[in-house]
């Protein structure tokens, strides 16, 4: 990866305008609409006290060679902090002058400010070419202090730099504005307290599943015992619903004693 401070020449000629994105296709932008989405790629689990995030900048592109991009995020939550930034190398190829992923060019600030970036460009005039399939860009890495079931995490675009302006430069072409798909918000994942497969009823810290498991299950649906500490292990069958009833036990029963095929992976 590529980390520099851009020339401000090349700011002011590439990445001027001041924009935020549209939510229209740009009379400049070839084929399909392009567009850019950020997807959490890794969640916090409350449960489990995982307090790692992984943001995943893809962007689509099927008709333009871009010489030039610039776009700036923010996040809303104190407690995450960016514990690292990695250009993909398709992105890395593409704008192999200069790429650029941190608040003024500093992880430090970044933290400081809770901004981000993602900015490149091309040396040459074929720029980063298109793709018929969207492509990932950057990962961006953090980690919380703490997480509740209550918190959550807003990530939006945010013109704060020059830098930062919401814009793509198309190699003979003017700027355009790729689609942003909106702004994201992330809360506790509910189910996250389930690994792998499910059948861990009793909520072993191991994750075993074994008889234990089954008895627990049968004093739940039966004998008014206690729910399992985690309702997600409980969906054996992978009912589409959540839905814990006889049919995880047969499943179960099946599992442990009959076919041995594996409970359903957790959702």
């Amino acid at each position: 990866m590529k980390e520099a401070t851009l020339p401000m020449a090349a700011l002011l000629l590439v990445l001027a305008a001041t924009a935020h994105a549209e939510f229209i296709q740009n009379p400049h932008d070839s084929l399909a609409a392009d567009t850019v989405d950020m997807v959490f790629s890794v969640l916090p689990c409350a449960a489990t006290n995982q307090l790692k995030v992984q943001m995943d900048l893809y962007v689509f592109n099927d008709g333009n060679n871009y010489a030039a991009v610039g776009m700036g995020f923010s996040w809303d939550n104190p407690n995450l902090q960016m514990d690292s930034a990695v250009v993909s190398p398709f992105a890395d190829s593409g704008f192999n002058y200069f790429t650029h992923l941190f608040y003024n060019v500093g992880i430090d600030l970044t933290n400081a400010n809770q901004k981000f970036i993602f900015g490149g460009v091309a040396s040459n005039n074929v720029g980063l070419e298109p793709s018929p399939i969207r492509q990932l860009w950057a990962s961006y890495h953090f980690t919380l202090s703490e997480w509740s079931v209550d918190d959550s995490i807003v990530v939006d675009t945010m013109t704060f730099s020059i830098g930062s302006s919401y814009q793509f430069w198309a190699c003979g072409l003017a700027d355009l504005y790729p689609f942003w798909t909106g702004l994201k918000v992330v809360h506790d994942t509910a189910s996250c307290c389930c690994i792998n497969l499910t059948g861990n009823v009793d909520g072993d810290p191991d994750d075993i599943c074994d008889i234990s498991d089954l008895t627990f299950l049968n004093n739940f649906l039966f004998s008014g015992g206690p729910p399992p500490p985690c309702m997600a292990e409980a969906n054996i069958d992978g009912d589409p619903g959540g839905i814990i009833d006889i049919g995880d036990m047969t499943a179960l029963i099946d599992y442990l004693f009959i076919t041995y095929t594996p409970p359903a992976p957790c959702q």
